[in-house]
């Protein structure tokens, strides 16, 4: 016989009220839980696609790391080659140009960096040149271009568009930009990202773990600084192909004897 609908509701909200108490109860006690922290230099021992490092502290001990979730706090520095460098990057250097944009020499130093409000992207007026502000100034009607080459220095930090022949393409405070990089360039980089650390790179860690779990080595990162051990440089991967002359010689296939058809047979003498 079914239950009256005020019994059954009678009934279920009790069981309600002890599941909730329950969870707050487990929410509760998660928070409860003593953390430690964990602090100090280490080195990439493996790395993971999923945000896990494997790090070697100064101690000895290993730990499994999950990278902040905010790419932001993690920090990766170092060096690199031109060929490094690929569009979409932001770079500061500092060059003079003409009226068009065109830088009148190589730069010596370049630096790939994260955008801030402490460190704007633009174009920012430097000492040298022989111009105002350049790109900025309004020129009324009728001036009469100068014999001399207007040129200005500049502060430059931008969005990297492209690089050919050894000459970069730069947008910055609304202006493109071209300027050639010196054979010998020094690159300097400061970018953010997990992804660009690699096994062997040096490492700073703050970190937390839930105390009792210690011998689990397993931590948090609030905050990861990786120091590049190696010059960041692109490496092409060739496909080899195989050497037809390394290829083992193929044996001759074996003739087999022709069969004799019925009526080759040798007939029986009569």
């Amino acid at each position: 016989m079914s239950q009256p609908p005020r019994y059954r509701c009678q009934l279920i909200l009790p069981l309600l009220m002890v599941l909730c108490w329950n969870a707050t109860m487990l929410a509760q006690n998660a928070n409860q839980v003593p953390k430690s922290k964990l602090t100090g230099k280490a080195t990439i021992l493996a790395m993971d696609r999923s945000g896990v490092i494997q790090v070697k502290m100064e101690s000895g001990a290993k730990w499994l790391v999950k990278v902040p979730e905010d790419p932001r706090k993690t920090v990766v520095t170092g060096s690199a080659l031109a060929n490094w460098l690929s569009p979409g990057m932001f770079v500061k250097f500092t060059a003079t140009f003409d009226e068009k944009g065109v830088g009148q020499q190589a730069i010596n130093e370049l630096q790939v960096f994260i955008p801030s409000k402490e460190d704007p992207l633009g174009a920012f007026r430097a000492a040298g040149g022989n111009a105002g502000n350049l790109f900025d100034d309004k020129k009324p009607p009728g001036t009469k271009p100068k014999t001399q080459k207007a040129t200005a220095r500049f502060d430059i930090s931008g969005q990297l568009r492209g690089m050919r022949d050894g000459v970069i393409y730069v947008n910055a405070g609304g202006a493109a930009l071209r300027v050639p990089l010196a054979e010998k360039c020094t690159i300097r980089v400061a970018i953010n990202g997990f992804q660009f650390g690699r096994i062997g790179d040096s490492v700073t860690l703050d970190a937390w773990y839930f105390t009792p779990q210690k011998l689990l080595g397993r931590a948090m990162a609030n905050r990861i600084d990786i120091v590049a051990t190696k010059t960041f440089e692109h490496v092409k991967y060739e496909r080899k192909r195989p050497n037809p002359k390394n290829k083992p010689e193929e044996k001759p296939a074996e003739e087999k004897p022709a069969e004799k058809k019925p009526d080759e047979e040798k007939k029986p003498a009569g």
